[in-house]
């Protein structure tokens, strides 16, 4: 199957620092990708080369098999980059309408504002845009044009729940190959059919969201507990709301010092990991000394 985006050895320093590290990406048709990564991992510069904003220092990425520079290939694909801004002045349906003359197919204007629920906001000064709103607007003009390929860097940042629920819905069910960053893990667990780890600017991991979790060997142990015993090396602990999550490689000395400390074992619920626990896993390792 011919890739919708090929990245291959792809090297983007600076300062001296490799922040694209011999990365190499394949994104086919109809499919959603994740990229994920810490803070600083090389996804925001990953994808401004793949979209032909940044150029490389080694390596290829090719768009439909062509250079991502050549506005032909350019106009086929859809981008809301992580931070957006728009003339204060312009209104809603003013940049909707400038995308659109851009594009010699897209879809209607009330199609675009409808999806992401800015139908009432059409008439309104951009510069008057809440934050949430500004998101909305820009993830809209990412599809605006019916793109083959969609990319999208923190598409969801400052969303309220409503909103973001509508977003996946849109995201979801476009036809075309969907390329994502996010820290939302959730998000990536609804969304993408294929999940890629990178940090320090290379892959640490690719795979269906559940075969990531099944290359980590932890599991998690979930109980109400006020205090914990210590416990082996290795376990990370986290709580919320009264609720504490352990995640360990050995489930059964975890719950043995649980019982010998006397803490209340009536709740206690024990899983496999999450897509989370396995992000932090992965990246965990890779920076082990």
């Amino acid at each position: 199957m011919t890739a919708h985006l090929h990245v291959a050895r792809l090297v983007k320093s600076y300062d001296g620092t490799n922040v694209v590290d011999g990365l190499d990406l394949h994104i086919e048709p109809g499919v959603c990708f994740g990229l994920l990564g810490p803070n600083g991992a090389g996804k925001t510069t990953t994808l401004a080369i793949a979209v032909g904003l940044r150029r490389a220092d080694s390596g290829s990425a090719t768009v439909f098999g062509a250079d991502p520079r050549v506005p032909t290939t350019r106009r086929r694909i859809g981008v809301t980059p992580q931070d957006a801004s728009f003339p204060p002045t312009l209104r809603v349906h003013d940049v909707v309408r400038f995308v659109f003359a851009h594009y010699p197919r897209h879809g209607t204007e009330h199609e675009v504002l409808n999806a992401f629920g800015l139908t009432e906001l059409r008439d309104r000064q951009c510069g008057a845009l809440s934050g949430g709103e500004r998101r909305r607007l820009a993830l809209a003009l990412a599809f605006a044009h019916v793109p083959s390929l969609v990319v999208l860097d923190e598409p969801t940042t400052g969303l309220d729940v409503e909103a973001r629920a509508g977003a996946w819905q849109t995201i979801s069910s476009h036809g075309g190959a969907v390329l994502l960053t996010t820290h939302n893990l959730v998000e990536a667990e609804r969304l993408a059919d294929r999940i890629i780890v990178i940090d320090r600017g290379r892959l640490l991991a690719a795979g269906a969201p559940d075969e990531l979790r099944q290359r980590v060997a932890a599991r998690t142990i979930r109980l109400a507990a006020a205090t914990l015993p210590a416990l082996p090396t290795g376990t990370t602990v986290t709580a919320e709301n009264g609720r504490v999550t352990i995640v360990t490689r050995d489930v059964d000395a975890v719950i043995k010092l649980l019982a010998a400390a006397g803490t209340p074992l009536n709740s206690l619920e024990v899983g496999a990991a999450s897509l989370e626990d396995a992000f932090l896993e992965l990246t965990r390792r890779n920076r082990e000394p």
